[in-house]
Parts: structure tokens; sequence; C-alpha cells
């Protein structure tokens, strides 16, 4: 049976690679976007079986997973991968995006889960839950730190009804996000990444190849986890 797959944030970074790895398997992908729509639809040209749904998780995830479930007729794999940081000033977007829109896409898709005594989530997290994070990173490093608790809250609850929930926590990822305007040269990302103990920053492949491990059947008896891929950190 070809896996109904929504991500969301899957126009550009992580979710993009992760979207190209399951697009590998003959996946049904929902690619979810906030703003570029031109990235959604090239991915989408990449990818075969896949449509676009917009929606802006820092407002709340609205009617999207209602939308995936009509295009779809289920879901097998929700991917928790959008996320961000906002202005000190702007906790509430910072939470929705990286907390409040996980949690609600998840109790949104669990009543199909349920009812297929099947399903798999896995949420994003980030690597600063397990420091203690700048000024600037405060809020999402609270929020992130949130979502690995709501995984496993979710996780305990699902397995009796056969739905897995993970989680995976990245390190410090050679994305755009990671693109500093204050940076031209990347003299700074160097600097950043020689501190990680193998040497280099994380490709978004790598991130994806651990979302689609635990997303996958080669990790059934796995849930609850939060899987560190941090190059030593």
């Amino acid at each position: 049976m070809t896996a109904r797959i929504l991500i969301t944030g899957a126009s550009r970074g992580i979710g993009a690679a992760t979207a190209r790895a399951f697009a590998k398997q003959g996946a049904k992908l929902g690619i979810h976007y906030a703003s570029d729509e031109a990235a959604a639809k090239r991915l989408a040209a990449e990818c075969g079986d896949a449509a676009l749904f917009q929606a802006d998780l820092a407002q709340g995830p609205g009617d999207l997973m209602a939308r995936f479930l009509d295009w779809a007729g289920g879901i097998d794999i929700l991917i928790n991968n959008a996320g961000g940081v906002f202005a000190p000033e702007h906790t509430a977007k910072t939470m929705a995006l990286n907390l409040d829109s996980p949690i609600e896409l998840i109790r949104q898709a669990w009543p199909a889960m349920a009812a297929a005594k099947t399903g798999s989530i896995v949420n994003v997290s980030s690597y600063v839950t397990a420091h203690a994070a700048s000024p600037r990173l405060a809020d999402y490093a609270i929020a992130k730190a949130g979502l690995e608790q709501a995984t496993r809250n979710f996780a305990k609850l699902g397995a009796p009804l056969g739905v897995r929930v993970n989680a995976v926590r990245p390190g410090f990822v050679d994305t755009d996000l990671n693109r500093w305007a204050d940076d031209p040269d990347r003299s700074a990302f160097a600097a950043r990444a020689s501190r990680v103990p193998v040497g280099r920053a994380a490709m978004a492949e790598e991130i994806a190849a651990a979302i689609v491990f635990l997303a996958g059947p080669m990790s059934s008896y796995t849930t609850g986890t939060v899987l560190t891929v941090a190059g030593g950190e």
C-alpha cells in the first residue's frame, strides 16, 4: 500500500530532503509550505504523486489536515518538521509554529490513525533543547522541549492503538536557515561547524534519513524515542 504522508515545512531544507527520500519509496506526499510557493512547486515536480498545501502554522494549522485527508483519503505518516525562530517580542508566534501547531496536527490526524490501527508520527526537535539557549533562541528551545515531551506523551497514548510517535533532534545543519545575512563569507558558519565533534555541519539528507527510519517499518518497535543526530554534540 502506498504510504500517505504529510510533511510540514517541506519546501526547503530538512523538509524538502525528507520529501525526496519518501518520494523514492513511491509515497503519496502532501507538501506543506508557508510562503515559498515556487520552491514547493519545484519540489512537487520532483516527487511524483504530490500535492501542495499552504498554511501559516505560526497562526495555527487551520484546515490543513482536513485538506490533506480529503486529498489523500487518510494518513499513514505525519512529519512535523516546520519550525523557526521569531524575534523575542513574538513569543506567541514561536510557540504556535514550533509547539502548538504540531500538537494540533497530531490531534487532527489521530482519529484516522487510530481507526486504521496504524500510523507513525515524527516530530523534528532541535539540539538546543539539551543546552542553555541564547536569549534569541530561548522561546524556540522551550517550544522544542515541549514538543519532545509531547512526543513521549502521545507515544504512550498511541502504543495500544498501533500509532507510534517519535522525534528527531538535529544538531547544526547546513540549510538556508543557517545562511546568515551578517556572515556573507560564511566564516562564522565555518567556525560554528568546526566546534561540532565530527568537524562539520550535517547535511539535510542526513537528518532526513533518520526521519525516514523512525517513520518506517524498520523502527516498528520504537516509540517515544528522541533520536539525536548531532555529530557528537
